[in-house]
């Protein structure tokens, strides 16, 4: 009869553990059957228990004790690796491993017990190294600055795992004030009166950010006067024009809106024309004060004034063939003689009775083409 071998591994409480092989025999004589091979096989180690997830920022160091024993109470030898030492690192020290965060990741680290005989058991766990966001090291105050002015500035953030932070900045109104970035500072131009927010990111390799608003005022000035056009003299029924941009500037460089006004309209009269252009117009002889004033957006004004003296004009003598080709186109009445004078472009005849036509003086210059009849 053919007998089968079979191997039979018994845990006994000393060094190794016995391996009975026996050949057996059929029912009967198996109360006689005698060993044929007796000896002993090791047994490995074994992890008593997981590992849960560890979490480990960069800097920092967290210990584990894993858990392993040995059937035979043999001492047991620790190895530990990790799968990102980009990430964490690990460290045995003693019965335990001691892991290191180094950047943000994730990462696998794996112990190994090992027995006299080189039989081994091991556990794995995961380790999360978080990525923190940046956090703002200091405020940036208000800053007041004037058209056309920009400042420099250079924020505090700070990166907890000491990653190189990118910045972008923004404003919220850019017709008051723009930002440009350059490296890591930021530069604020002021553009035109009023109030601005620049907001000024610091983002990490992994997305995460951080933000910083900073108050930018710009303060309206008010226009300022360069002079007056006066004192100027008008002739009646004349009128005089000047560019008012020549007497006002505004400092912030906004357009001004400009109102004129005259103390005695009856002698002479101001208005605006054109947006910038003065026009005073002489009424009637005698002097009046002439007062414009130029207001920003901001409602900011400046004023001047001068004064304007209107004056008659003086007659204009009619040479003798000026004289005579009006007396052609128009003869007189024989029971008059007529005198030709004009005065502001006045033709005027005496009446009848006149004794005698005054006397020419040559030197003036000829009348109109033609001439109204009064009388």
């Amino acid at each position: 009869m053919n007998r089968s071998p079979t191997t039979i591994r018994l845990p006994v409480p000393r060094q190794g553990s016995r391996i009975l092989r026996l050949s057996l025999l059929p029912a009967v004589a198996c109360l006689f059957a005698c060993a044929e091979d007796y000896f002993f096989l090791p047994l490995p180690p074994e992890a008593c228990e997981d590992i849960p997830p560890q979490t480990v920022f960069v800097g920092e160091t967290a210990v584990v004790r894993p858990c392993f024993k040995d059937p035979e109470g043999e001492p047991l030898v620790l190895t530990a690796s990790s799968s990102d030492v980009e990430a964490a690192t690990v460290n045995v020290k003693g019965p335990a491993v001691e892991i290191a965060g180094r950047s943000p990741g994730r990462a696998t680290i794996t112990v190994v017990a090992t027995d006299p005989d080189d039989l081994t058991a091991e556990v794995k766990f995961e380790v999360v190294v978080p990525n923190r966001p940046p956090r703002v090291c200091g405020q940036v105050p208000r800053q007041e600055m004037f058209v056309r002015q920009s400042r420099l500035i250079e924020p505090c953030f700070e990166d907890p795992e000491g990653e190189e932070l990118t910045l972008a900045a923004s404003s919220s109104d850019v017709d008051v004030a723009t930002v440009i970035v350059l490296g890591r500072s930021f530069r604020i131009a002021a553009v035109s009166p009023g109030t601005a927010v620049i907001t000024v990111s610091a983002t990490d390799p992994g997305g995460m950010a951080a933000l910083l608003d900073v108050q930018v005022l710009v303060p309206n000035r008010a226009p300022v006067s360069r002079g007056s056009p006066g004192p100027a003299t008008v002739m009646r029924g004349d009128a005089r024009e000047w560019d008012l941009g020549d007497y006002f500037v505004d400092p912030d460089g906004q357009p001004l809106i400009y109102s004129a006004r005259s103390a005695n309209p009856g002698i002479a009269t101001a208005a605006v024309a054109d947006s910038t252009t003065l026009v005073v117009t002489g009424v009637a002889s005698g002097m009046t004060t002439i007062t414009v004033t130029a207001t920003d957006p901001g409602g900011l004004t400046a004023t001047t004034a001068f004064e304007v003296t209107v004056q008659e004009a003086a007659p204009r003598a009619v040479s003798p063939r000026g004289f005579a080709a009006a007396k052609a186109r128009w003869p007189a009445p024989s029971r008059w003689r007529p005198v030709y004078a004009v005065l502001e472009g006045d033709f005027r005849l005496p009446r009848a009775g006149h004794p005698s036509p005054p006397s020419w003086n040559a030197g003036g210059g000829s009348p109109p083409p033609t001439f109204p009849r009064i009388g």
